[in-house]
């Protein structure tokens, strides 16, 4: 049986677990609720062991809606969980329309305080308003109605606990009071059918406006049976179901008529039961296959079971047909004709009378015993045939089955047109088995396949580390990263071990460390088994589209590619795929032949591959990969043949295939002409197949759901990995055909399988690590994003990808539209048919994509798949910037400088590099080496590694040619500028006083000046001290630059005139804390023979220390001494006639009462003497001379104690004498100006 459909499955997460789960707890009709579990259990305790984990996480029942009314969103994806007393409601649907900006993204929970009774979930909607109505029955024998506005499905706030009783009311019957309810079925809003174990069918309405509900009861039996059925009483027609009986007239499944003048019916007994509604009679009854039993038969059917039964009708037919099943003699459909109704009796007539429609046993060996999960039919119309789906189960596996017919051929097309679909066991490569052994990391390794996005949930983890560390008596595992506690766990059941006198046993290690990681991945599968039990079979209507749906998992069907064909089908039956494809498909045409290969031949020739590839060793072939990849992204320096030749010969390839696999090879392509005359034309047809197709990506008026965007990726994913397997399966081939056969075709081949395989390496790189985007942006890209609302996507669907739109299903079935976009953005994203350099340019702009979003560790992780370019080789650079590597920067940007200064632009580079190169800067490429390397300063300017901007900065004006004019305006000044500011950074004056010499600009030369100054002067920011920044501040050129100097000399003046204290003048002051910038200015102008210009700043300082109360209570005046003769040895080597300075009288003539006037320390400000500051007088040498030795005077008599004390009074004369702090000039030598 042909493989004509396959599975894609998607999770039913929610978007973002924090905010967008929404939790309402629904009281009982009596408004008790259930007192709340013991608030101090341990997180997670709940899913300690594979039980508590299904109990909790996994579904009991679940299903999809598709409604009835267009509104979005239009499908609802159900589910019970949480020990059945949550109810989850989420969007399912793929696609919205383009109008609709706001996602709708919540999953609300409903949390009833009893169980949810099994098949007592039932959802509907109406045309005529918009909201969705939602009817639960529970263990407490109560009915409750949700009625739900999808607006709830966007908005927090549309449902509140506050308004709970406008949305959340008990259907108060009394029925409820007497009778257990079995199954209910919701019709419409306004109209239920409930199913009790007594066998009473109940109808319960309302009116639209109202919320009281009226109950019908139709009863077959007398009223004392009846009564004996509700009070328990068992009998002849009742069986056990649960802790009770339940009466076989119950019925499993119901469905009511679209006028709802009938109510049909499947009941225990094994019977389709049909009440008239109006007058509340039983219009017929017959058994589901058709036989008449005795009344004392015992047959029935099984009442946890769920009934199956589907009313249906199409334009062409003339009666209603009612298909049911009986799982019976092997499981039989009956196809009934529903007559009458109207002006005479209803009938149930068997349209195909004496026929056994028993459909495909998905184990002919019947070693499983399977049962019918679900089943559809399509009855077609006048141009398209009926169409039958068929769900089977065992346990947690399941088989779908298709039929196309006619129905006037039925008979024949049930015995020869059966098609299946393949089912998803897993991802690509979920054994074991690619976890090698031997080589590599290989902790790392079985992290890598057991958090590969998609492959486990977490909760699956968590649970096996639970159980895990109770098989193992371990204590409970610590808490903190999943992967860091899953390793400690991993490695206190290993140890390393040394035997006697041998050294250590690490190989030994090894084997117990991948025995542990096995041990543990075992119990993960275990529990994620539990997750892909089949739970029902839905179709979507409106868009001819099936769902499996799982306990934790929903799967879209859809038609099989032309690859999946080969991989999923028997080679022998392909012969008839054409055939069998235009008999089904008038939409679609299949070609099974490629370069005049059958597809028969060519999936010979995969299967030969690949099962020649499972017999190799995985040592070998872990060892064989890292051998390929090397290759495959490195530059070849030699011809293709001897790479070939020398991987085989460096694997060691011939000794790893053993005679037994070589001729289970040989025999694999016997048919196509052994291995020596094995067609080349053979291996190119399959790369064929790889190629894109016709289709290409268009704009339409939907945009894919968060649900649609994530079957896709899953899809996506299934799709690389299936292509991965199939091209290093051919490239295996290859290699050995050249190494061991010396194959003639193997370079081509070899050359033509190397970018293929290249690429989806990338790719899959690409769709395993996530990252976090915007909601509005996740889900289209053309939306707007949502506050606080993210959603985890792949870096590869948000870097390439996510724009694509969806199709709409107005002329093929969603079923191939489905299969046709997923082959578009497979296409899309591999690029099939590129060249070399568009190949090299998208993983360049990968990685800038990398970096622009902050993720500089899978950035780091994504080299190795970078090209040897120019263009890669500054991305380099920059995601090295970025984690301040900055000499490994500063060399990739060297690298790349010739070709992306003087090569020829490729396209834009600010779109090329993901938006990491803005458009300012992207002028500074390929417009030459000056512009180019002024981009990388400003890269390193801007973050602050001064060393390598000063080398880029010297780089950039070197590049410039004598003569040659500046790129752009300023080019020279802004390059000088950072340049000098880089130099300035690092403490390199010398540097940063060339750079600032070369300023044409004298404005921004003047201020950056004063920058050097501050900077060399500033000790705090130096080790050195500030005799040795006054000496690297002589040791400039100032001379050299007259302009400068006069800078120099005007910053310090002005310093040193906001000085307003002298050195020891403050006890609390240290040397470091404060620059005794008279001095330096001081020292510089005596540096620069200004003799006259030194004597008058330290003149200005006397004048300070005059005030200081420290000199006048110090009896030795050695400052004072100290700085009088600095000036007379200043004023000594100015010639005879020049030895003068002058200074401003009010500074000379110092007042008497400074310590009454403004304390000890401090200067002392006056109107008088403010207003006297303009004028000037003259102090010459001979003056400095006297006041030097009336100081000397003073401080000698002071040593003799001879004070000189007046008994009324001194003079001024004798004051003067007394205190060594004033000078005293002669009425000759006062000469005021």
């Amino acid at each position: 049986m042909l493989n004509l459909y396959t599975e894609t499955a998607v999770q039913p997460t929610a978007v973002n677990a924090a905010s967008s789960v929404l939790t309402f707890d629904i009281p009982r009709v009596n408004g008790s609720h259930k007192k709340p579990r013991s608030s101090n259990r341990a997180t997670g305790a709940d899913t300690k062991t594979e039980a508590a984990f299904v109990a909790h996480h996994v579904a009991s029942s679940a299903n999809i809606y598709f409604r009835r009314n267009p509104l979005a969103p239009r499908c609802i994806l159900w589910r019970v969980i949480q020990d059945q007393r949550v109810l989850e409601l989420q969007p399912a649907a793929l696609t919205k329309n383009s109008s609709d900006v706001k996602e709708a993204h919540l999953t609300l929970r409903f949390r009833f305080q009893d169980q949810v009774l099994p098949g007592c979930v039932s959802v509907t909607d109406s045309t005529t308003e918009h909201d969705l109505h939602i009817f639960v029955g529970t263990a407490d024998n109560e009915i409750l109605h949700l009625r739900v506005p999808p607006v709830a499905f966007r908005q927090h706030e549309s449902l509140s606990t506050d308004s709970e009783q406008q949305w959340a009311s008990p259907i108060d019957i009394s029925s409820l009071s007497i009778d257990s309810v079995y199954r209910l079925v919701a019709h419409s809003p306004y109209e239920v059918f409930v199913a009790y174990t007594s066998g009473i069918m109940q109808r319960v309405r309302r009116k639209a406006n109202s919320t009281r509900w009226e109950p019908e009861n139709y009863n077959d039996s007398s009223w004392k049976d009846s009564f004996g059925r509700i009070i328990g009483r068992g009998g002849l027609k009742s069986i056990e179901y649960g802790a009770g009986h339940i009466d076989t007239r119950a019925a499993q499944a119901m469905v009511a008529s679209a006028d709802s003048t009938y109510l049909f019916t499947l009941c225990l007994n094994h019977q389709v039961r049909v009440w008239n509604l109006s007058n509340g009679r039983l219009a017929a009854a017959k058994d589901l296959l058709g036989i008449e039993r005795d009344a004392n038969d015992r047959v029935h059917l099984q009442p946890d079971d769920q009934g199956h039964l589907q009313l249906a009708r199409a334009t062409h037919m003339k009666h209603s047909m009612l298909v049911t099943f009986s799982p019976l003699e092997g499981g039989q459909f009956k196809f009934w004709d529903v007559k009458g109704g109207l002006t005479e009796a209803l009938s149930l007539e068997d349209k195909f009378p004496g026929v056994k429609f028993s459909a495909p046993d998905p184990d002919p060996t019947g070693t499983a015993v399977w049962s019918l999960t679900g089943f559809h039919l399509s009855p077609g119309d006048l141009s398209t045939p009926a169409e039958l789906w068929v769900l089977w189960r065992n346990n947690n596996t399941h088989k779908l089955f298709n039929l196309s017919f006619e129905f006037s051929d039925i008979e024949q097309a049930w015995e020869s047109k059966w098609v299946a679909c393949s089912v998803k066991t897993g991802m690509e490569e979920s054994s074991a088995r690619a976890v090698a052994s031997a080589a590599g990391d290989l902790t790392e390794s079985w992290l890598d396949f057991l958090f590969t996005p998609g492959r486990y949930p977490t909760a699956v983890i968590e649970t096996a580390v639970s159980m895990y560390c109770s098989a193992l008596s371990l204590k409970d595992p610590p808490r903190g990263d999943l992967k860091s506690v899953l390793c400690s766990i991993i490695g206190a059941g290993v140890s390393l071990r040394k035997y006697g006198e041998s050294t250590m046993d690490y190989e030994r290690f090894a084997t117990d460390t991948d025995y542990q990681w096995r041990s543990f991945w075992r119990i993960v599968e275990r529990i994620n088994e539990s997750r892909l039990a089949p739970l029902a079979f839905a179709f979507d209507p409106s868009v001819s589209l099936p769902w499996v749906v799982l306990a934790d998992e929903c799967r879209a069907v859809r038609e099989c590619s032309s690859v999946e064909f080969l991989k999923q089908d028997d080679p022998s039956q392909l012969d008839e795929l054409e055939e069998v494809c235009a008999a089904r498909w008038p939409h679609r045409q299949v070609v099974a032949e490629r370069r005049g290969f059958t597809f028969e031949q060519l999936s010979t020739l995969l299967t030969a591959a690949s099962n020649f590839q499972k017999r190799l060793p995985p040592e070998f072939y872990e060892e064989f990969e890292a051998a390929v990849f090397e290759d495959l992204m490195s530059s070849p320096d030699t011809a293709t043949p001897n790479r070939l030749f020398q991987i085989f010969e460096n694997t060691n390839f011939s000794n790893a295939v053993s005679d037994d696999t070589y001729h289970a090879l040989e025999a694999d392509v016997s048919s196509l002409g052994g291995l020596e005359g094995l067609p080349a034309d053979s291996i190119w047809a399959i790369l064929d197949l790889l190629a894109p197709g016709q289709q290409h990506p268009g704009r339409s008026q939907l945009r894919s759901t968060v649900l649609g965007r994530r079957l896709f990726a899953s899809g996506l994913y299934d799709s690389l990995t299936r292509t991965r397997r199939i091209l290093w399966d051919l490239i295996t081939l290859v290699v050995f055909l050249e190494g061991e056969l010396n194959f003639l075709q193997s370079a081509e081949l070899a050359e033509t399988i190397s970018p293929h395989l290249k690429l989806v390496e990338r790719n899959i790189w690409l769709a395993c690590h996530l990252r976090r985007v915007p909601l509005g942006l996740a889900a289209g890209g053309l939306g707007h994003a949502e506050t606080g609302n993210e959603y985890v996507v792949s870096v590869l669907e948000d870097a390439l990808w996510k724009a694509i739109e969806p199709k709409s299903a107005t002329e093929w079935p969603e079923t191939y539209i489905l299969t046709q976009e997923l082959g578009e953005i497979h296409d899309f994203v591999n690029g099939n048919g590129m060249e070399p350099v568009e190949y090299d340019e998208g993983t360049v702009y990968l990685l800038a994509n990398l970096i622009v979003h902050g993720e500089l560790e899978s950035a780091t992780a994504f080299l190795a798949f970078q090209p040897l370019t120019a263009w890669s080789s500054y991305i380099k650079g920059r995601l090295l910037l970025a984690k301040k590597m900055y000499p490994e920067a500063a060399q990739h940007f060297r690298k790349a400088a010739y070709g992306l200064a003087c090569g020829k632009a490729i396209a834009d580079v600010s779109v090329m590099s993901a938006g990491l190169i803005t458009l300012v800067d992207a002028e500074c490429f390929y417009n030459g080496l000056p512009r180019y390397l002024q981009h990388i300063l400003n890269l390193f300017d801007s973050a602050r590694a001064y060393g390598e901007a000063a080398q880029f900065a010297k780089l950039a004006l070197q590049a410039l040619q004598p003569g040659q004019k500046e790129p752009v305006e300023g080019f020279r000044t802004e390059v000088l500028s950072r340049q000098f500011t880089a130099e300035l950074k690092l403490g390199r004056y010398h540097e940063a006083f060339e750079a600032l010499v070369q300023f044409s600009n004298r404005a921004l030369q003047a201020s950056d000046t004063t920058l050097l100054i501050d900077a060399i002067l500033a000790t705090e920011n130096s080790v050195q001290p500030v005799a040795g920044a006054v000496a690297t501040l002589q040791s400039l050129a100032w001379a050299a630059h007259p302009h400068l100097a006069k800078q120099l000399d005007l910053h310090l003046a002005a310093l040193a005139k906001k000085q307003k204290w002298v050195p020891g003048s403050h006890a609390w002051m240290t040397a470091k804390e404060k620059t005794d910038y008279v001095k330096v200015l001081a020292s510089v102008r005596v540096a620069q023979k200004d003799f006259r210009g030194a004597a008058t700043v330290l003149y200005a300082q006397l004048q300070l220390l005059r005030q200081s109360g420290r000199v006048r209570s110090d009896p030795q005046a050695t400052v004072l001494r100290h700085t009088l003769l600095t000036l007379i040895n200043l004023m000594s080597l100015v010639a005879s006639d020049e030895a003068y300075i002058l200074a401003d009288e009010a500074e000379a003539a110092v007042q008497r009462g400074i310590d009454e006037s403004g304390g000890t320390n401090g200067v002392v400000h006056s109107t008088e003497a403010g207003a006297r500051k303009k004028r000037k007088i003259i102090v010459t040498l001979s003056d400095l001379r006297r006041e030097y030795d009336s100081v000397l005077d003073r401080c000698s008599r002071v040593e003799r104690g001879d004070f000189d004390f007046d008994d009324d009074g001194s003079s001024d004369d004798d004051e003067s004498a007394e205190d060594p702090s004033r000078l005293h000039f002669s009425n000759a030598g006062k000469r005021l100006l």
